[in-house]
């Protein structure tokens, strides 16, 4: 499999035959050991998805447990579970699989269109506090994240790290770490869910 997914890189002349090979982990998938593939992923996609997305990590069990991925849970969406170290620049040598680009859960600018979540924001009383927490929040934390807003993805958790645009995943960092190689720390967007009890508190 791992040879495999360094063609993806190495052979461009046969990059989509190659693709069309692989195998990953899915969020649809009760068992974690599982693997589909892409054409798997892309026949059962709903009608109004235009995005194959996906999230990386260094496991299986915790990705799944992810609060990223609650809002695809609810919407029947597919998310691939990438832990390989090598799936992170496979899909970035790929860019898309029939037509479908590949879409990071974790990134900020991401954008679910028909699929983003149907739920009641706080009520119009909660408003001022909730900018008000965003507020303080931005400046308790300004050493520490990028920014701090509302989050338009979260159904049940109350906060989320997520990855600006242009900025390294956790997953790549990680991978740069472990080989030593030098870069520079990107800064999380904090996402905070208003409906949360946590939050409200």
């Amino acid at each position: 499999g791992l040879v495999l997914k360094e063609g993806v890189a190495t052979d461009p002349e046969n990059r989509d035959r190659i693709a069309a090979l692989l195998r990953f982990h899915s969020s649809l998938e009760d068992d974690r050991q599982a693997f589909v593939s892409l054409q798997t992923c892309v026949d059962r996609m709903q009608a109004e998805q235009k995005k194959l997305y996906y999230l990386t990590g260094d496991s299986v069990d915790a990705m799944a447990q992810s609060p990223l991925l609650e809002t695809f849970r609810k919407r029947g969406l597919e998310v691939l579970l990438l832990d390989e170290p090598v799936d992170e620049w496979v899909v970035g040598a790929l860019q898309k699989y029939a037509d479908k680009e590949f879409q990071a859960i974790d990134a900020a600018d991401l954008d679910l269109g028909e699929a983003a979540p149907k739920i009641e924001g706080v009520r119009d009383e909660g408003r001022e506090q909730t900018v008000e927490l965003v507020s303080f929040l931005k400046k308790q934390l300004a050493e520490r994240v990028g920014d701090v807003r509302e989050s338009s993805r979260l159904t049940d958790s109350p906060c989320v790290l997520v990855t600006p645009q242009g900025g390294l995943s956790p997953n790549m960092e990680r991978l740069l770490r472990l080989s030593e190689r030098q870069f520079a720390p990107t800064k999380r967007i904090l996402e905070i869910n208003p409906r949360h009890p946590i939050i409200r508190n």
